[in-house]
């Protein structure tokens, strides 16, 4: 009697493991992800553009950051991931132009950096990656619109200091 309840747990616990792994399965392979809800990026404006265009790093970082627009799975949203990461570290170790060579700039951009491994921690735990996604690209639009006010302020604080 004690060997058939035995093998009766034995045969419940194995049956019960097999179709909690068949079910993670199913959830990776379905990750679909939805573009339509996330941020577009900011526009950056004429004084910028003509700085920026110049910034080689930058604009290899802003082409990564637009191809997240381009995901439709995990394994691509991966990929672009990993890109934006070896971006990220040429737009560091770049030199950056003297009217953005400021600590607002690098700040946000550490920013963006974190989001960036945000995402990267949570697609290796297999958690949801969407909010992450949208982190980053908040925080890049905030780096943009940085870049834009940087350029558009025409205040001179050394004119000010000397005036004193």
């Amino acid at each position: 009697m004690t060997k058939i309840v035995l093998l009766g747990i034995l045969l419940g616990v194995f049956f019960s493991c097999n179709q909690a792994k068949n079910k993670n399965v199913e959830s990776d392979s379905n990750f679909l992800v939805s573009v339509e809800n996330w941020p577009q990026t900011s526009k950056i404006n004429a004084n910028s553009k003509e700085i920026l265009d110049k910034w080689l790093a930058f604009n290899a970082f802003d082409d990564a950051i637009n191809n997240l627009y381009t995901v439709e799975n995990k394994e691509d949203l991966n990929l672009i991931i990993e890109d934006l990461i070896q971006k990220h570290e040429l737009l560091k170790s770049s030199v950056f132009p003297v009217e953005y060579n400021k600590p607002q700039v690098k700040s946000r951009l550490k920013v963006v950096h974190t989001f960036i491994l945000k995402t990267k921690g949570n697609l290796a735990y297999g958690l949801n990656s969407e909010e992450p996604v949208i982190e980053i690209l908040n925080a890049y639009n905030a780096l943009r619109n940085q870049v834009n006010i940087i350029s558009s302020n025409t205040f001179d604080i050394k004119t000010l200091l000397e005036e004193n």
